[in-house]
């Protein structure tokens, strides 16, 4: 097994996050884990209209690379906000996600 560290909001994601690397993932693949089961569990908190950065280290032993995870507007090929809509949730007592 890799030596992986899984930090997550809940127990749930980090249990998914150290089956991952048990079974042979590597760190990205555990921080994927977790982070789609914490879209499930913390709706309001992460979702898939969320973004990021993640800088990994090659295996090879090469420079780490950045990865730009920020989200791209979908439909940019339309109007402004036009590929978008709200989600509403009664998640900590009401969220409004776009």
């Amino acid at each position: 097994m890799p030596d992986v560290a899984v930090a997550a909001p809940n127990e749930a994601a980090a249990a998914a996050g150290e089956r991952v690397a048990l079974l042979g993932g590597n760190a990205v693949d555990a921080a994927l884990a977790a982070a789609l089961v914490t879209m499930v569990n913390e709706v309001g908190i992460v979702s898939l209209s969320s973004g990021g950065f993640v800088t990994v280290q090659p295996a090879d032993g090469s420079a780490p690379v950045t990865v730009d995870g920020w989200m791209d507007m979908p439909g940019r090929d339309g109007g402004l906000g036009t590929g978008t809509w709200d989600v509403t949730t009664a998640y900590g007592g009401g969220v409004d996600i776009t």
